[in-house]
């Protein structure tokens, strides 16, 4: 027959007292010329993150082009500097992966504007989740409610500007123009009714083109 013996009278607090002692110790015994702890777990931490992409950009041709066209974003729009480096990365890959095997560049580039433009990292939304960590960490848990809206409509803008065939200022380039197509080079002039150029084209306020005046502003 056993018998609940009670515990000692304040062990609760000899214990506490044993492990905070402890802990002084071990704090105690590190040189002074150690590595700061922080630094190293983010170094760690930098080092699961660059394996986790290198394995699932190898399955996923354009995941590093788009990742290159997304960084240069997030340096030439200071919308976007709130996702750089690892959120992007973690957005870029997710996103790519739901068009199946083989995508191209294009449709990858505007899947990625398609799931930002959704709301994803909105306030309520489903946010970004890292697999690098234990627990269920949010990638872009940083991210205040203003920068969560700015970047949601600054891609839902970006979007549109591809669906109207303006990707050259998205990639912030030259437009490329066919040779058949310059009025120059023998080629069928524009006519009045070509996109962008007719008096009301919902899509012209995109395109650079005033509507009321027929030019470029």
């Amino acid at each position: 027959m056993f018998l609940d013996v009670p515990p000692p009278p304040n062990s609760g607090s000899a214990a506490t007292t044993s492990s905070s002692s402890l802990t002084s110790v071990t704090r105690s015994r590190v040189p002074p010329d150690a590595l700061d702890e922080q630094k190293c777990l983010g170094g760690l931490a930098a080092l699961r993150r660059a394996k986790w992409f290198q394995a699932k950009a190898s399955s996923l041709q354009p995941c590093v082009v788009i990742t290159r066209i997304m960084r240069d974003l997030c340096k030439r729009m200071c919308v976007w500097r709130p996702l750089m480096d690892w959120p992007m990365e973690l957005i870029v890959e997710k996103s790519v992966s739901s068009l199946g095997s083989n995508p191209s560049p294009g449709d990858s580039l505007r899947r990625v504007f398609e799931c930002l433009a959704s709301g994803i990292i909105l306030p309520g939304g489903p946010g970004v989740f890292d697999p690098c960590e234990k627990d269920n960490n949010d990638a872009v848990a940083s991210l205040t409610n203003q920068q969560r809206e700015h970047i949601t409509a600054s891609a839902q803008e970006l979007l549109r500007l591809i669906a109207f065939h303006s990707i050259h200022k998205v990639l912030a380039m030259d437009s490329l123009v066919s040779p058949s197509h310059h009025p120059g080079a023998g080629g069928p002039r524009p006519g009045p009714w070509a996109p962008g150029k007719r008096f009301g084209d919902p899509s012209s306020r995109f395109l650079g083109v005033d509507c009321k005046r027929g030019r470029k502003f």
